[in-house]
């Protein structure tokens, strides 16, 4: 489906928001790494908690872990013997032979075909265990919380010239991630839906577009904050000409018939990522993406190796449908320089909650985080948390502080130095990037 005119001005002022960065390919205000050229980030959020103990399952015994993890799951464990099409290798550090989970096929086939990176006990030092508590730390990379900006916004606000919205949401909300102190954001649960609102008392399409512009135009006597939300509303009216070219569906993406909500997020992105390259002359500007999955705030309900229960049935739908950008990046030949970072606020306990079919996790701590993209190093980073050195909340150590991943991503595909953007600073870059 296309977006035409009509469709994007009868709605779109809504959409802007006092959030974001800058779309990386613009001119920077200093110096940056040659490679890669106009890099993409495109944040996925796992909403809820992912259980990473059911995502990545010790297979043997080694250090205690796969006796250790039959324990704690008697109703949510997933058999050793349903995990030899998704082994991954041994831990890093305690040699546990490690796997997806058995529905995660298609990550599978990537992570051998070195486009993943598995980044094994990631999480934030004293973190809270509320969602937005640990949302806002994992947006600001900081483990104080959310202080006004995220930590791709103050990347943006230093590295790059101000611009017109070159960050886009798709969901329910902003993300928190984007937040800069000089740019605006695009949110919306989805570009089909970027439009101004109707109104049947003035049906009159281009006098209410006019309208709108004149009520978005700046003024010298404007405070700063009016300046700013006149900005974020003009920047919404002047993607009407892209919106109204993009090809959304039926060019061939491997996305297209999409079975989930992330499907379509993602065919979205990569609709974009193909119009950009295909007229670089009027190129969207937008660089930075944040999509939601969600679900996985799994109490009760669970499940475990069943593919149509609800834990599963989410982990399908997220290895298929990354798979599937994967390969509409890789026929756009621009897999090079589009990374991809899946994430959760937390993991979940180590032991289960309930028993039988009811059964669930608790909200937990350390949890995985998986990297995709053509410039990644694939393999297994960070480690398995020890299931033997559960603290009093029952959860294990984490392995690696969540910056650790942010100070890789900054030094090694955006160009810059992560010590400016990320407090408590230097931290050790982790290896599945490479170092330029």
């Amino acid at each position: 489906m296309r977006i035409n005119r009509r469709q994007f001005l009868r709605g779109a002022g809504s959409a802007a928001v006092l959030a974001s960065g800058h779309v990386l390919a613009l001119v920077p205000r200093r110096a940056r790494a040659a490679l890669p050229v106009n890099p993409v980030v495109v944040l996925v959020q796992l909403s809820g908690g992912n259980d990473w103990l059911n995502t990545v399952i010790p297979v043997n015994n080694a250090a205690a872990q796969r006796s250790l993890y039959d324990a704690y799951r008697p109703s949510l464990r997933v058999a050793a013997s349903a995990l030899s099409g998704t082994l991954l290798g041994a831990d890093p550090v305690n040699g546990t032979t490690l796997a997806l989970h058995p529905v995660m096929t298609e990550l599978k086939a990537l992570f051998d075909a070195g486009h993943v990176a598995v980044l094994n006990g990631v999480g934030v030092p004293g973190a809270p265990l509320s969602h937005q508590g640990a949302l806002d730390a994992w947006w600001a990379g900081d483990p104080a919380g959310f202080a006004g900006t995220g930590w791709l916004g103050r990347f943006t606000d230093a590295e790059l010239s101000a611009a017109d919205s070159p960050a886009l949401a798709l969901g329910a909300r902003p993300a928190g991630v984007f937040a800069s102190l000089n740019a605006n954001a695009l949110a919306a649960p989805a570009l089909v839906d970027f439009a101004l609102p109707d109104d049947p008392l003035h049906p009159d399409l281009a006098a209410r577009a006019a309208a709108w512009t004149a009520l978005y135009a700046a003024d010298a006597t404007d405070s700063p904050l009016l300046a700013r939300v006149r900005r974020a509303g003009a920047d919404v009216l002047a993607k009407a000409p892209l919106f109204e070219t993009v090809q959304f569906s039926g060019w061939g993406s491997a996305l297209d018939g999409a079975s989930s909500s992330l499907h379509r997020d993602l065919l979205q992105v990569a609709s974009l990522i193909r119009y950009d390259e295909t007229f670089p002359d009027s190129a969207s500007g937008i660089g930075l993406y944040h999509v939601v999955q969600p679900g996985y705030d799994t109490h009760a309900l669970q499940g475990a190796a069943d593919p149509m229960a609800r834990h599963p049935m989410l982990l399908s739908q997220l290895s298929d449908a990354l798979a599937k950008f994967m390969a509409d990046l890789a026929a756009l030949a621009v897999q090079d320089r589009v990374l991809v970072l899946a994430y959760s606020e937390f993991g979940r306990r180590a032991r289960e909650c309930g028993s039988g079919d009811s059964a669930g996790t608790d909200h937990g701590a350390a949890g995985t985080v998986l990297a995709l993209g053509g410039a990644v190093v694939g393999g297994l980073y960070g480690a398995l948390p020890d299931l033997g050195a559960l603290d009093a909340n029952g959860n294990p150590p984490l392995r690696v502080d969540f910056r650790r991943v942010y100070a890789t991503v900054i030094d090694r595909f955006l160009g810059a130095d992560h010590t400016d953007f990320l407090p408590g600073a230097p931290f050790l870059p982790l290896g599945f990037l490479a170092a330029p």
